[in-house]
């Protein structure tokens, strides 16, 4: 099991670039940035900074998305990107739920995100494409092709599966049981053998928000704003039926131009349920009893932790959940 790292950039760009600093000193395998125009920093410039202040640690979007983003220049920027970082790159794409909903845009159905997955991965390779009115082209500058994986981030039963006929790779953000990500790895997995993709060819992840410290009660509940977000994103075939009126209003009550910070103190309460389902909140035993079990669910390859601090509240900031979670977690359980 590889562990990862995911960096919400709306910190000045020096605290992010320490913090990728200090997560590829501290054994992290990679590095995944949101793509949030409006709540965080620009997704390229943070990972060209990011790229330029390590040596070792691989860099992804986490992830970004059609629309905001035209396929020539997701591709042409990872292309770049890739140059820069020497080979570390990987490429995020889904839907753009709170990326696209927080300028005024629904996520893109599935089938207009598998028609920009295909464009992006062939300007990747040095193909021809077809673009907007029939257009043809590809990058000119690019003299071979890139072998940069693309990933896939799903919640629901539709686009994991989608996921597992376009990707390289997945990120999965659903339940944190054994069951619920053992059937999410399973349904992209059985995708992409049907796609005619061997195994060992196509990588899976799990995106885990969390907050983590000696202080267990302080822990829990700076993750409960995140946990509500997932809960925004999520199918409702996630959870059972006497579940469904508080997912809801959940759903209901979401802002996505603040994100997160939507449930900042008590606004709607997060019942502990959800915080268990989808984060880890709490200490050292709670993180280690909840990774050991995602560790023996099959074909699941990484976890991305994502650490979660909001200023207005009390509790461990990101660096000391970062470092909290490789010392205490990390050397226990790899």
């Amino acid at each position: 099991m590889k562990f990862a790292v995911g960096i919400f950039g709306n910190q000045p760009l020096p605290q992010i670039i320490k913090r990728v600093k200090l997560a590829e000193d501290l054994g992290y395998d990679c590095a995944w940035f949101a793509d949030l125009q409006r709540i965080c920093r620009e997704l390229y410039v943070e990972m060209t900074a990011c790229a330029l202040s390590t040596s070792r640690i691989k860099l992804g979007a986490g992830v970004t998305m059609p629309v905001t983003r035209h396929a020539s220049v997701t591709a042409s920027a990872f292309a770049t990107l890739n140059e820069i970082a020497q080979g570390r790159l990987r490429a995020g794409i889904s839907i753009g739920d709170n990326g696209l909903r927080s300028v005024g845009y629904n996520p893109v159905p599935i089938a207009e995100l598998e028609h920009y997955v295909g464009q992006v991965r062939g300007l990747l390779q040095n193909q021809t494409v077809q673009f907007e009115g029939g257009v043809e082209g590809k990058l000119a500058w690019l003299e071979s092709p890139t072998d940069i994986p693309i990933y896939i981030a799903a919640t629901g039963p539709k686009l994991t599966r989608a996921a597992g006929r376009m990707g390289d790779g997945a990120i999965l953000l659903r339940g944190l049981t054994h069951l619920q990500m053992q059937d999410g790895v399973d349904a992209f997995r059985q995708e992409a053998e049907k796609a005619g993709k061997r195994p060992d060819q196509v990588k899976v992840s799990c995106w885990v928000q969390a907050s983590l410290g000696p202080d267990r009660a302080l822990a829990r509940n700076m993750v409960k704003g995140p946990v509500a977000v997932i809960l925004s994103m999520a199918h409702l075939s996630t959870f059972d039926d006497d579940d469904h009126p508080a997912v809801r209003k959940i759903k209901e009550s979401y802002d996505p131009s603040r994100h997160s910070r939507s449930y900042v103190g008590d606004k709607l309460q997060i019942p502990d349920k959800f915080i268990d389902m989808f984060a880890l909140g709490g200490d050292k035993y709670d993180a280690r009893e909840r990774v050991m079990e995602l560790s023996k669910v099959q074909g699941l390859d990484e976890i991305i932790l994502a650490p979660q601090h909001v200023p207005e509240l009390p509790g461990p900031s990101v660096e000391e959940t970062i470092r909290y979670f490789a010392e205490e977690v990390m050397a226990h359980v790899s």
